[in-house]
């Protein structure tokens, strides 16, 4: 134990300078020593438990040995798979004729339900006694720690929306866009909610989001941003779940607090953009993939047949949370570009299940259903009009000769270049997790993407992940990152974008409370007595900082600055005063304003 302290405080003094001077080489040194000390630390993977029956299919009658087939799947379920396909296909006929948007998205979200009494009737669990497990959380042993969890979630809710008006002073073009394709909704005027924006690609759900904030409080720029500034508070809890599941309620609440306090976070929450909702989206899908793995945990495995059968079943709940990731990937599909991913990280992370015999073809199959049942009515306009798939991401692709060349060097070209484009792609990329800036247009003049103390906890975690491998939760959080930092930044122009890495910003923030977790778990095996006992007061003292340092970093440093403001103030008394003056202008102007009626 002495060695491994040794070994993580060399690694924590070099991450600590290589932080410091922004170096990318001393970072991954550091890590590698960290990954060396906490190898084989933490949490195993606990055994399954012994299932005397399995939700979702009869008892057996062959002597003991458990199956499903379609002979034998409950009629309720066959029934709850009729209705879904059903209001799908009414959902893609709505979507596609001249008639009341509010009919085809009435009938899409009567298909989710679907999915979900699908879930239930596969789990033999009624809707009564899915209400009370839930409310069972807060109730007795779980209070306090839901308790704090909403406490962690009021600080987010407050940072989010205190004077959302004005902070961010500038009210950046593509939030105009957004925010006047939202006031045609409120104006009566027909936006499709199943289409492809001309410019933006999958977005119009989100503009109904607006919308509904808009007619509610009245068209305001905060109007404009509060569901975006509401998801980025919901991102919370979720957040705080994985962790819990993944690591114990340290890392929860570490990286719950990570993500409430960070000034990127808060920053683009504060937009009146889709990334937050695609983010929020990505890390419920992830919520609901660890929920599934630890159902699957408690129950008996079987190996799979040729026949289909499953694996002997796992606990309460399992396909209801098997189904709920399928349709929330789904459904981020709508939003934003970024969660493309989000299907390839679900792939994968089912295959890691597959071979751990954790699930079987049924499970697989399901959850595609469910993932097909709320995407359809996009992918459908995809199958009409190939094209749409790919609008607006021909702009952004890093994938071209003429990007390389700029980056490389006039005699550059593809895909000979590709390895050394795409190292400098990473490298740049990676920079944005220890002392980089966010250059891509919508946080102007930002500081560093994350402090120093954050960045630092960050590559402690990583190396706490490396150093164990081979459990579900470690390999879900790698794959989360892996993807989202090749294909959601790496391939993309720039590298050093916040809103293209946003989707994996609750998963670096869960590295930094697996950091935590792990440096407790080290120090109860120290032979000093009640060393372990320092781990509270010291995360108390590091969350008080936190809070701190990146509210002057944002609120008090950064937003007095008002950034790119002066188009936004400009436009905003043109148009109040649009009644009293004549304006003219001696080039084509560039000004976007809060939206107005």
């Amino acid at each position: 134990m002495i060695a491994r302290l040794i070994c993580l405080v060399a690694g924590a003094a070099i991450l600590a300078l290589g932080i410091c001077r922004a170096s990318l080489a001393l970072v991954v040194a550091g890590t590698a020593l960290v990954a060396v000390a906490l190898t084989r630390l933490g949490p195993a993977e606990r055994a399954p438990l012994p299932s005397a029956s399995r939700a979702g299919c009869p008892a057996p009658n062959d002597g003991g040995r458990e199956t499903c087939s379609r002979d034998n799947v409950l009629p309720r379920a066959l029934t709850m798979i009729a209705v879904a396909l059903g209001l799908s296909a009414v959902t893609i006929a709505l979507g596609s004729a001249e008639t009341p948007v509010w009919l085809a998205i009435v009938t899409w979200l009567l298909s989710i339900c679907a999915l979900v009494g699908l879930g239930l009737t596969l789990d033999r669990l009624s809707a009564r006694a899915a209400l009370g497990a839930a409310r069972s959380l807060v109730a007795g042993e779980h209070r306090t720690e839901v308790g704090a969890v909403l406490v962690i979630a009021g600080v987010a809710l407050a940072l989010r929306f205190y004077d959302l008006e004005a902070i961010p002073a500038s009210f950046h073009e593509d939030e105009g866009e957004m925010a006047r394709i939202a006031l045609n909704v409120v104006n009566g005027t027909r936006v499709p909610f199943f289409k492809t924006a001309a410019e933006w690609g999958p977005s119009y759900p989100f503009n109904y989001l607006q919308a509904f904030w808009i007619w509610l409080f009245g068209s305001t720029s905060a109007s404009a941003r509060t569901a975006s500034a509401l998801a980025g508070v919901l991102c919370v809890p979720v957040v705080y779940v994985i962790g819990r599941l993944g690591w114990g309620p340290i890392a929860g609440a570490m990286a719950a607090w990570l993500l409430a306090v960070s000034h990127l976070h808060i920053h683009y929450s504060r937009l009146a953009q889709g990334f937050m909702v695609a983010t929020l989206l990505a890390a419920l899908t992830m919520m609901l993939l660890a929920l599934a793995a630890d159902r699957a945990k408690r129950g008996a495995e079987h190996e799979a047949d040729d026949r289909g059968v499953m694996p002997r079943r796992t606990g309460t709940g399992f396909w209801t949370f098997t189904i709920l990731a399928g349709a929330v990937a789904g459904i981020s599909q709508h939003v934003y570009h970024a969660t493309r991913i989000v299907p390839m990280i679900v792939g994968v992370l089912l295959i890691v299940l597959l071979m751990k015999r954790r699930v079987g073809r049924w499970h697989l199959e399901a959850l595609g259903f469910a993932f097909l049942v709320a995407y359809a009515p996009l992918g459908v306009t995809y199958l009409e009009s190939p094209g749409d798939f790919f609008i607006g991401l021909r702009e952004i692709s890093a994938l071209r000769s003429s990007y390389a060349q700029e980056l490389l060097g006039p005699g550059a070209s593809l895909p000979r270049d590709l390895p050394a484009l795409m190292f400098e792609q990473l490298r740049r990329t990676l920079g944005l997790f220890i002392r980089q800036a966010d250059l891509s247009g919508y946080y102007p003049s930002g500081p560093p993407a994350f402090d120093a103390v954050t960045a630092m906890l960050i590559w402690l975690g990583l190396g706490a992940v490396l150093g164990r491998f081979g459990r579900y939760h470690e390999v879900a959080l790698l794959v989360w990152l892996g993807f989202g930092v090749v294909f959601g930044s790496a391939v993309t122009i720039g590298g050093q974008n916040g809103n293209r890495i946003l989707i994996i910003v609750p998963a670096v923030c869960l590295l930094g409370g697996v950091a935590l977790a792990r440096v407790r778990a080290l120090l109860s095996r120290m032979p000093l007595r009640g060393a372990d006992r320092l781990v509270a007061p010291v995360a108390t003292a590091l969350a008080l900082w936190l809070l701190a340092a990146n509210v002057v970093i944002y609120f008090i440093e950064y937003a007095p600055r008002v950034e790119r403001a002066e188009s936004t103030s400009l436009a905003g008394e043109l148009h109040a005063r649009g009644d009293e003056h004549h304006f003219h202008f001696l080039t084509d102007p560039h000004l976007v304003i809060p939206p107005t009626r």
